[in-house]
């Protein structure tokens, strides 16, 4: 089956390119290897102009793991890419700092199951928080920026569903006091109309502090401080009644955001990868 593209042409490029290898986008030049998993790959690429772009790729190359998701969701799930892509068009568009969606593609079975598809955004080169973390530690105030954006995000009705430091990009600018936060990866995002509930600010505020792994316990318990002292009095004893109700016994998925913090953990540090750039 043919490409289902979305976006702008990705710039060089005479169209869309019709396959997601570098074969595909003339003239361009693999930077860097972000990562790599047996369906995903992130690539860092550099257009004919300079400019530098990240590509990621979601491939499942057998039935088995194309049904998967479709089991999962009970359904034809939407792609990956062309939601993300349409999620982080919606933070723009309330106002918070995200990475910028430039094209996107998408390649469907005869069964309407997603066999291949890729994303491309621009790139800034920042770490992201993870890396940071994992390594000598993030730089002064990191803390106050993450909680406030943070409560930017929720309070523009924005539950990102995989907060966490790995989808955190941390700008920081010579001219700037404190660091900036750009956010990415918004894969199981949900909208609301108005704030995000107590409840939810507090699951996703654990979750993030689970993630941010054993060895920053002090800068998660900061994080979350910060977060309740910017809510309203009746908003922050919500908040904490939810908090201290997960923390005393946390259910399954906490146990298990626990236990993949505490695997990765380790003395070594990762190298900062770039990641997306925030909207100009």
């Amino acid at each position: 089956m043919t490409w289902r593209h979305g976006g702008a042409p990705p710039p060089g490029a005479h169209g869309a390119p019709q396959a997601p290898d570098r074969a595909g986008w003339p003239d361009w030049t693999l930077v860097a290897e972000l990562s790599r998993s047996a369906s995903t790959e992130t690539l860092l690429l550099a257009a004919p102009d300079g400019r530098l772009y990240v590509r990621k790729r979601y491939r499942f190359p057998t039935l088995a793991r194309r049904l998967r998701p479709a089991l999962r969701h009970t359904g034809l799930p939407p792609a990956r890419v062309a939601a993300e892509a349409r999620a982080l068009r919606e933070f723009a568009r309330r106002g918070l700092p995200a990475v910028r969606p430039v094209a996107w593609a998408v390649e469907r079975d005869r069964l309407g199951l997603v066999r291949d598809s890729w994303l491309l955004t621009e790139a800034e080169d920042a770490p992201d928080l993870g890396a940071l973390l994992a390594g000598a530690g993030p730089p002064p105030l990191t803390e106050v920026a993450v909680a406030r954006s943070i409560l930017s995000l929720h309070e523009a009705g924005v539950f990102h569903g995989g907060l966490a430091p790995r989808n955190l990009l941390v700008v920081r600018r010579d001219d700037e006091r404190a660091p900036r936060c750009v956010w990415l990866d918004p894969a199981k995002v949900r909208f609301f109309q108005g704030p995000v509930p107590p409840p939810l600010r507090a699951a996703e505020a654990v979750r993030f502090a689970a993630a941010c792994g054993p060895d920053r316990v002090a800068f998660a318990a900061a994080v979350l401080d910060r977060i309740g002292a910017g809510l309203s009095r009746s908003e922050r004893a919500a908040f904490t009644a939810a908090r201290s109700r997960l923390e005393a016994r946390p259910p399954r998925w906490l146990v298990r955001e626990r236990a993949r913090a505490a695997a990765t953990a380790g003395p070594a540090s990762r190298a900062p990868r770039p990641g997306p750039a925030a909207p100009r």
